[in-house]
């Protein structure tokens, strides 16, 4: 049983609309501690939510009342009385001591996650996962477009569930890049290395991967991850993948893996709408405890809303330009000088499998084509357009982005680059085709 909310809370039921009582409210538990009243979260999300938005009404409420209460606190957790650890049961029942503490970014937890219709189910989804780890399928797959905060939900779960265990369950964070290199080294190593790696992986109650789609193209990987991935769903441990698309469009995937990755819950995260990224400026401003001059948040939201990492490096970029004149104040003129010399920046932040994800679908081809031998003058069209791409928006040198579109030499990665050139210059369709590429793979418009 459940210890019920203390009765103040029925005034708030009267004042909230039912939706936001039953999804912020209703979740919570309250237990009288002497003259205090400690209201508890299932997770931080809910906890900081409460503290920021109703707890001094509810301080309020107490205040008018007659029961001897003075105040009102609120943690992560359950009454004392419920205190027994939830998640993934043990096998052999034993206890064990507290893990050391994962390696999770601490700026990445609910209460710093700006909700909005992009994102609510995706939110919804890690707040099931963090209340109740290795339920469901005991795997959730959260996918968009970079920088919409697919990997802040994967860390906040994190959080949530180490704060509510205490460490007692064991939490794995890795981005599928740092994998990747550390199975290649264990098979130049041999003597055992592999299984010490596995073994590293399979011990773990909560598993946090990072950009899977990395792993696509590495079959040795791809191997090695599966046995991961069957030995912790056999246990029913929980695993969370990000990825830039759904797991049905990575290309290049093992046929038993990528079964088992589309076999658990996928949520996509989209871009942000206009009103939550202002919301995102103004949470990011007061965290850095500095004001934005009326009119700056719009601004910056319209010109500036591909993604939550373009608004942060954007907005931190108007800042230093406001510190460094010693101004408290982030004025109009700060905002837009910040915009043209960040939006230059960003580019950083395309990767070449974005580019071929993008161009593939604007010119309706399969991805595989593109990296293909074959040359049907479409697929050579598309194929051009995506190396002249890879080149301008990233920061890959051309004997990278041959090997990437089927281990091209340099020169025909150049000669590429030269055509595409002249067809912008002397074809304006070409030109309004390379134009729409460029919104499309850095989020300016919804596709």
């Amino acid at each position: 049983f459940m210890p019920p909310l203390h009765t103040c809370f029925q005034q708030l039921q009267n004042l909230l609309p039912p939706d936001e009582y039953n999804s912020k409210i209703k979740p919570l538990r309250s237990q009288r501690m002497g003259d205090r009243l400690v209201v508890y979260a299932p997770n931080r999300y809910l906890c900081d939510e409460f503290r920021r938005r109703y707890q001094s009404l509810i301080k309020g409420f107490l205040a008018k009342g007659s029961d001897g209460l003075k105040s009102v606190e609120a943690k992560v957790g359950e009454p004392a009385a419920q205190s027994a650890p939830k998640g993934p049961k043990r096998s052999d029942g034993a206890s064990r001591k507290p893990w050391r503490r994962s390696k999770l970014n601490p700026d990445f937890t609910f209460g710093g996650f700006v909700s909005g219709p992009c994102n609510r189910v995706a939110l919804s989804a890690a707040l099931q996962v963090a209340e109740k780890p290795g339920g469901n399928s005991g795997l959730l797959v959260l996918h968009g477009f970079p920088g919409l905060g697919k990997t802040h939900l994967m860390h906040a779960i994190g959080h949530c569930i180490r704060d509510r265990e205490d460490g007692r369950l064991r939490i794995v964070c890795c981005r599928t890049q740092k994998f990747v290199s550390g199975v290649v080294e264990a098979f130049k190593q041999r003597g055992g290395a592999v299984e010490k790696l596995l073994r590293h992986y399979q011990s773990a109650d909560v598993l946090l991967f990072d950009d899977i789609q990395f792993i696509r193209r590495k079959p040795q990987c791809q191997e090695e991850f599966l046995k991961i991935f069957n030995a912790l769903h056999d246990r029913d441990r929980q695993i969370v993948l990000t990825c830039n698309r759904h797991p049905n469009q990575i290309s290049d995937l093992e046929g038993g893996l990528k079964d088992r990755i589309a076999g658990g819950l996928s949520v996509s995260v989209e871009p942000p709408d206009r009103k939550t990224c202002i919301t995102i400026l103004e949470r990011m401003a007061e965290r850095e405890q500095v004001s934005l001059a009326p009119g700056v948040a719009e601004h910056l939201a319209e010109n500036a809303n591909s993604s939550v990492r373009e608004l942060n490096s954007v907005l931190r970029c108007a800042i230093q330009k406001a510190e460094a004149m010693r101004v408290e104040t982030v004025t109009m003129r700060l905002a837009a000088d910040a915009l043209c010399e960040s939006l230059g920046q960003l580019n950083l932040h395309v990767s070449i499998e974005d580019v071929l994800c993008k161009v593939a679908k604007y010119y309706k081809v399969e991805e595989s084509d593109i990296v293909s031998k074959r040359r049907p003058q479409h697929l050579v069209r598309a194929r051009h357009m995506a190396i002249y791409l890879a080149r301008e928006l990233t920061n890959r040198s051309y004997s990278d982005i041959g090997q990437f579109f089927g281990k091209r030499h340099h020169t025909t990665v150049k000669s590429a680059c030269e055509k595409v050139a002249e067809l912008k210059e002397a074809n304006p369709g070409v030109e309004a085709e390379y134009r729409d590429l460029v919104r499309i793979i850095k989020g300016l418009h919804r596709q």
